[in-house]
């Protein structure tokens, strides 16, 4: 008895807009890239590999050049298609009832007249899977043949499952702490000056700098154009005043040989007083005390210019319409009264009737003059 295997078949785009879930050992194609695909009975199509029945391994050949790849091994047939169940004959139509329960299929009737379409009948049950061919035996060892062309890439291995994560090392002992470092210096240009406890407003001398009030009231510096090494600083303390800020900069006086004593100050303006100058100031923070004759180091941080004004910004959006205000109330004055009716004026008299006027014929009564008109 000759088999005929059918496999469900399809383009790869009608598979995954339909997504059928198949069937234990049903097979489906797709005819457009000559796939296909095994059903489990409980995943979708989109979710399955592709892939065929896998052949049986070989056995170890002995060490040599790589041999061609091996047949891939034949699909089970399908199983045959379960019978069709017989139709029942048509009855007659009757008057609706309840449903009642489903009769057993009778034998089919002889062709009666043509009634109304029946109900539509219960699809046949699917086949069961046909069993999978016997494997053939195993054939004898060919000779060593040449050299083979190199098959295709098979395909990936699934991913192992990871390994269990490896117990954590014990924690190791801290280091010890490292030594702290020197305590930074003010940032910018330093010069070497002698302190002064002196509040007059005049020229200090040369490598000297005194203030107008204690250190943390001070509201303006007097300090040399040369340092203690005579070298003048006129140009750059001439450049902290060019700065457009309103905040020109900051200084800071701290003691040479013992930096934790220190005064810091703002600078809001610098007059040159020609071989002096005065730096109008505000004090921001300090600490300890500055003796007179004190070895001193000063430090001038400059204030960068204002920027440039910036681009205008985008125009806003329109604000939305405000909602249109109340109807006012209709004004509440009262119709003027109806003028009285006049009197209706009397009759005038009629006139008189006129003579009658003569025609080429003879006398024309009026009631003749009116006849004439109509025609």
């Amino acid at each position: 008895m000759s088999v005929t295997i059918k496999l469900r078949r399809g383009t790869a785009a009608q598979w995954t807009a339909s997504n059928p879930t198949l069937a234990a050992g049903e097979v489906g194609t797709e005819t457009d890239t000559g796939k296909l695909k095994i059903g489990n009975g409980s995943t979708a199509w989109t979710s399955l590999a592709y892939g065929g029945l896998q052949g049986v391994q070989g056995v170890q050949g002995v060490q040599g050049v790589q041999g061609t790849q091996g047949v891939q091994g034949v699909q089970g047939i399908q199983g045959t298609l379960g019978a069709q169940g017989t139709q029942g004959f048509q009855g007659t139509v009757g008057s609706q009832g309840t449903d009642g329960t489903q009769g057993t299929v009778g034998s089919q009737g002889t062709q009666g007249t043509q009634g109304t379409v029946g109900a539509q009948g219960a699809v046949g049950t699917q086949g069961t899977q046909g069993t999978q061919g016997t494997q053939g035996t195993q054939g004898t060892q060919g000779t060593q043949g040449t050299q083979g062309t190199l098959g295709s890439q098979g395909a990936v291995g699934t991913q192992g499952t990871e390994g269990a994560q490896g117990t954590q090392g014990t924690q190791g002992t801290a280091g010890a702490q490292g030594t702290q470092g020197t305590v930074g210096s003010f940032g910018g240009a330093t010069f070497d000056y002698t302190f002064s406890t002196s509040t007059t407003n005049s020229d200090p001398g040369t490598g000297v700098i005194r203030f107008n009030a204690s250190p943390t009231s001070a509201t303006a510096m007097y300090i040399d154009a040369s340092n203690d090494d005579s070298t003048d600083i006129s140009s750059f303390l001439q450049t902290i005043d060019d700065s457009t800020s309103t905040i020109k900069g900051h200084f800071r006086v701290s003691k040479k040989l013992d930096t934790s004593v220190f005064k810091l100050y703002t600078i809001s303006s610098i007059t040159d007083n020609t071989g002096w100058f005065t730096v109008d100031c505000a004090y921001v923070s300090g600490n300890g005390t500055l003796a007179n004759s004190d070895d001193v180091l000063i430090t001038f941080a400059r204030t960068g210019d204002v920027g440039a004004q910036g681009t205008t910004g985008a125009q806003g959006t329109t604000g939305t319409q405000g909602t249109t205000g109340t109807q006012g109330t209709t004004g509440a004055g009262t119709q003027g009264t109806v003028g009285a009716q006049g009197t209706v004026g009397t009759q005038g008299a009629v006139g008189t009737q006129g003579t009658a006027g003569t025609s080429p014929s003879g006398t024309a009564a009026v009631t003749d003059v009116l006849m004439l008109g109509g025609m």
